[in-house]
């Protein structure tokens, strides 16, 4: 279902998505050139609707489930029927090695082929264990899905629930034994009704980064991985800042028993994921990310640049909203 030449070219593109650097604010220091373009999809390889990407007598394996929280509008940052969708202003400023910056106008797919799900990393700054599941435009929550999750849009309909995660202060304080279950108990509720409720035997992509990644990691291990009803439909693993687990010197088993590693920027099925960190500070022992689980196992690392053939990717910034702490 998923390898159609139409879908290979979306999932190239989506890889590029993938490898795009979100940073920066506003306030930055004013760029040597700064021109204004506007991109065209005419003439694009972007695949029809419906190319071989979705299943309309595929089985809702979560039949009549019904949430408390999610099947409410107010807790979606992005889904594309809302009004006021976060993932839908997509205009950036690119800004090349050279430090010249373009202001690019983007729209999001008018009818996408297939859907996205995304988790945010920890940036709630909300007192105590695990987070409200309140916020508005200006909050970390917004800001942090726009940053990194909206330009998917382009491509996909995004679905960003919000969720009960460990805060920031919760993070410090040791609070994920605690707060953990809470946290992942929420991005299952909120990923059952988006396969329950908007899904339709769609193929789609999990998209996480730090704590989302590892929330989404448990749930494709324990709700995709091996449930054929749900894996024909995993497009990719989009997985940053976690530990992917797999036996030394192979791409597969491990976290994930039959999810393997993406070794072209064209398959799908696969997952996407590394740690990052700079070249003059590489990860010390006993760094948090990037870290091997046990014995004869290794953390994945997929570059998703060199899936694409190239030697560097390009830097991104959101035109209206900044990373969390500028």
């Amino acid at each position: 279902m998923l390898t159609s030449r139409p879908l290979r070219l979306l999932l190239t593109g989506l890889v590029a998505l993938a490898v795009v650097a979100c940073g920066g604010d506003d306030g930055g220091d004013a760029a040597d050139t700064t021109t204004t373009t506007e991109v065209s999809t005419e003439g694009s390889s972007q695949p029809a609707p419906g190319d071989d990407t979705t299943d309309p007598a595929a089985g809702d394996p979560y039949e009549g489930y019904t949430s408390e929280v999610y099947d409410s509008d107010d807790t979606w940052i992005c889904r594309g029927d809302l009004d006021d969708d976060a993932c839908r202003d997509l205009d950036v400023t690119t800004i090349d090695a050279s430090g010249e910056r373009t202001v690019e106008a983007r729209s999001p797919a008018e009818d996408p082929p297939i859907d996205c799900f995304y988790v945010y990393p920890t940036v709630s700054s909300d007192p105590g264990i695990n987070s409200d599941l309140e916020f508005g435009p200006d909050d970390p929550e917004t800001q942090t899905v726009v940053a990194q999750a909206a330009q998917y849009a382009q491509s996909c309909r995004m679905f960003a629930p919000v969720y009960r995660q460990v805060t920031l202060e919760g993070l410090g304080a040791g609070g994920f034994a605690e707060g953990g279950e809470i946290a992942y108990g929420d991005a299952l509720d909120a990923w059952k009704t988006y396969v329950s409720k908007y899904n339709d035997g769609r193929g789609v992509i999990v998209i996480g980064h730090s704590q989302g990644a590892g929330i989404l990691s448990r749930l494709v291990a324990e709700e995709i991985d091996g449930n054929p009803d749900l894996a024909d439909r995993l497009v990719a693993a989009h997985l940053f800042g976690t530990a992917v687990q797999v036996p030394e010197g192979e791409d597969v088993g491990g976290t994930f028993s039959e999810i393997p590693a993406c070794t072209e920027a064209d398959e799908a099925g696969c997952v996407v994921t590394w740690s990052s960190y700079p070249t003059a500070n590489p990860p010390v022992d006993g760094a948090i990310f990037g870290k091997a689980g046990g014995d004869g196992e290794r953390a994945l690392c997929v570059d998703a640049v060199g899936l694409l053939g190239r030697e560097h990717g390009s830097a991104v910034v959101p035109v209206s909203a900044p990373l969390v702490g500028g």
